[in-house]
């Protein structure tokens, strides 16, 4: 019988729906006998990320990486990526992470970073939509009691509706909705991914006008 391999052991996580293999490379449940299976994947996985780190092909370097771990692999070529590239890299794993609030402190090193040419975050569209936002911009948040005091705002009341009733149901807890403003020359980006209208502002730029409390 062959056994699992000693980085994907270390791995092994207990969950409410089973043990997982929590690695970088490799983020499924995980099942007795199938070991040689799943070893294989981490060295097929290991060999094609070091050949797109090799070739330069960035997003196809940070993609091979489990979604859990894609800001790793961000920060770590960060310092290899033209400027342009960096902030569409920044963008690309921001809107495909499901996790920006365990990487917080990070997070905000990366969008607070001083590097020129932040319209690449955004594509065509989005920075002329940007553009096209009044001076100052309504915003809004759905949350529960704890509020995440972040980046992460929303042009569409309906969607931070949607979040709210999200976490809510997650937590256990009450919906709420906050209001806030904030310049428009204020705003990091405006993206549309996954059709959230979604606001990055660093929170010192944010002004909350109101908080509502949502029904269950």
């Amino acid at each position: 019988m062959t056994d699992l391999h000693p980085e994907l052991a270390a791995s092994l996580t207990d969950t409410p729906s089973g043990v997982h293999i929590k690695h970088r490379y490799v983020d499924t449940p995980y099942v007795p006998g199938m070991e040689s299976t799943f070893n294989d994947a981490l060295e097929r996985k290991a060999k094609a990320i070091a050949v797109a780190q090799a070739e330069r092909r960035w997003h196809l370097f940070i993609m091979l990486h489990e979604r859990p771990w894609r800001l790793d692999p961000l920060i770590e070529i960060k310092d290899r990526l033209t400027d342009s590239e960096f902030w569409d890299m920044v963008g690309y794993v921001w809107t495909d992470s499901a996790n920006i609030p365990e990487n917080r402190s990070r997070w905000d090193g990366i969008l607070r970073t001083e590097r020129p040419g932040h319209e690449a975050i955004m594509d065509e569209s989005e920075r002329l939509a940007l553009a096209a936002l009044p001076e100052v911009v309504n915003v809004y948040q759905g949350h529960t009691d704890q509020r995440d005091d972040g980046w992460s705002w929303t042009t569409s009341y309906d969607t931070a509706v949607w979040f709210a009733k999200r976490f809510a149901a997650q937590e256990g807890s009450y919906p709420q909705v906050t209001a806030a403003s904030v310049a428009r020359d204020n705003v990091l980006a405006y993206l549309f991914a996954r059709s959230e209208y979604e606001i990055l502002a660093a929170p010192e730029h944010v002004t909350i006008v109101s908080t509502a409390e949502l029904e269950p």
